[in-house]
């Protein structure tokens, strides 16, 4: 049997990747207001940063009167479990506002007809290693920028 001498902690670490820019946040007993995040009903995490702050957002819904009058702070209207299951309405996926790397990924495959396996075949075919495939995206990054 082993003992354990010292502080012992039953601490766990935590991580949270936003769905919009795909940074990932990370530490011991971490919660998602102590990175500025959110996560919706559906799932999605986000950083408050990365699309309009829910909070700032019914802020201005209640300066605007666009909420009943008994609203007096953002956190009466986005419930006790804030920044936890924010309702739909708030979050710039669900409004397609912006589109989660998943999500965009799963609909490319379903619009050209392709499985990650051909993915992985066609860049194959194109790109010997990985340097060569990372050469190849940043050139068509730049190309991209420069166009628009």
């Amino acid at each position: 049997m082993k003992y354990r001498n010292g502080f012992v902690s039953n601490s766990s670490s935590s991580s949270y990747t936003c769905d919009i820019c795909g940074e990932t946040e990370s530490g011991r007993d971490l919660c998602l207001c102590d990175v500025d995040m959110v996560t919706c009903v559906n799932g999605h995490c986000f950083h408050t940063g990365c699309a309009e702050d829910p909070k700032e957002k019914v802020q201005k819904m209640i300066d605007n009167g666009q909420l009943p009058e008994h609203i007096e702070c953002p956190e009466d209207y986005l419930g006790e479990e804030y920044p936890y299951d924010l309702k739909e309405e708030f979050c710039p996926m669900c409004q397609f506002e912006e589109l989660a790397w998943m999500d965009m990924m799963d609909f490319f495959m379903m619009y050209t007809g392709m499985s990650r396996k051909d993915v992985l075949q066609e860049i194959k075919t194109k790109c010997r290693t990985y340097a060569e495939f990372k050469k190849a995206i940043n050139k068509y990054k730049s190309e991209k920028n420069e166009a628009s």
